[in-house]
């Protein structure tokens, strides 16, 4: 049923198109083609579109445009007579792909007067990846994980949260493992595998629990050093989360509202090693004060907004930054400013800061 549906849209889409284009000098014998299901693994497929010329004068193929990279086409430029006929062939690359794909291709004749609009469809197979493909991050070998990232996004105060992060051994012999946070005043608890046997991989369990104390506010990050028999990793895995307050999603009470303009600063272009200055302003448009729970910095930009900062219902506050331009002359440094508030629909928001050194 769903493969129908696929192809009833497809059909009505080049139906309309068809009508809204020029009449095209060429008719195909098809404008779509099915691969059906193929394997990944298997590689490109191709398909060949024949066509006649039905005007009566000459038509050329003066470019043909794909949805994707994965499509190519071969083709002749060579004008085509009336009542006479050609090819094109289609290659479709399935790699990187799964499920029910649909690409599409626009043939232009005529240097583009007209347009005919082919569609390819297939359901690909993907093939099954091996524990390197599935986790191609070194640590300590023979040891590999997904990411190097884990993100908990908003967790409120008083809440918990808990994710996994797996440890891959892609080697032949066990793997003994330990697990170091350099965060000594961490609000992170960690379980972790004392050992990971060889092809098979086992879950470090990492869990941030955030008092209700409304002592923590903004970004926490944590930065986990994975050993492998005693060898520390190469790269660290981050674990980060931005801490908030907690909000009744059922209150009727009045919130604030937070509106910052303009979201990027840029502060144009300074002599190198020379402090720039720029300002943006935070509005609150709610019914409620806005309270600003945390400020944070980052890439050696300073502003003059404070933790606990007030902002009224209908009242806004101008923040001033500063940013010392690179040492090296013409390259550009991006820097930001991210303020948690009480806005219950945006507790958190991003200022990038952009500067040039001349």
């Amino acid at each position: 049923m769903k493969r129908l549906t696929i192809s009833i849209i497809a059909a009505i889409i080049t139906i309309t198109l068809a009508a809204q284009a020029p009449k095209s000098p060429i008719q195909f014998d098809s404008n779509e083609h099915n691969f059906g299901k193929i394997e990944e693994k298997d590689g490109i497929v191709k398909h060949t579109f024949y066509f006649m010329n039905t005007s009566n004068q000459n038509a050329t193929i003066s470019n043909i445009l794909t949805s994707c990279g994965c499509t190519t086409v071969s083709y002749s430029t060579e004008s085509i007579a009336p009542g006479e006929t050609g090819e094109l062939t289609v290659s479709f690359n399935p790699a990187g792909t799964e499920g029910e794909v649909i690409r599409e291709l626009e043939v232009f004749t005529n240097q583009g007067r007209s347009i005919d609009r082919l569609l390819l469809m297939a359901d690909v197979i993907p093939t099954p990846l091996g524990l390197e493909e599935r986790y191609p991050r070194a640590l300590a070998e023979p040891i590999r994980t997904e990411t190097l990232q884990s993100n908990f996004g908003f967790i409120e105060q008083g809440k918990s949260e808990s994710k996994s992060i797996i440890l891959a051994n892609i080697g032949t012999e066990i793997a003994k493992i330990r697990v170091v946070n350099s965060n000594e005043k961490s609000l992170l608890t960690i379980e972790a595998p004392t050992a990971v046997k060889p092809q098979e991989v086992e879950s470090v369990n990492v869990t941030y629990t955030i008092p209700a104390t409304g002592e923590y506010y903004g970004t926490l990050r944590d930065t986990l050093w994975i050993y492998s028999n005693e060898v520390r990793s190469k790269n660290p895995i981050i674990v980060t989360s931005i801490c908030t307050d907690q909000f009744d999603e059922n209150s009727e009470e009045p919130t604030p509202s937070i509106r910052i303009e303009p979201s990027l600063v840029d502060l144009g272009i300074k002599p190198a090693g020379r402090v720039a200055r720029g300002t943006f302003l935070i509005e609150n448009t709610g019914k409620a004060d806005l309270i600003i729970r945390d400020v944070e910095t980052l890439n050696r930009c300073v502003c003059n907004l404070n933790n606990g900062t007030v902002i009224k219902p209908g009242e806004d506050h101008l923040v001033t930054v500063t940013l010392p331009a690179p040492e090296e002359s013409g390259k550009t440094v991006m820097a930001s400013v991210n303020i948690t508030s009480n806005d219950p629909v945006r507790p958190f928001r991003e200022i990038r800061i952009k500067l040039q050194s001349k």
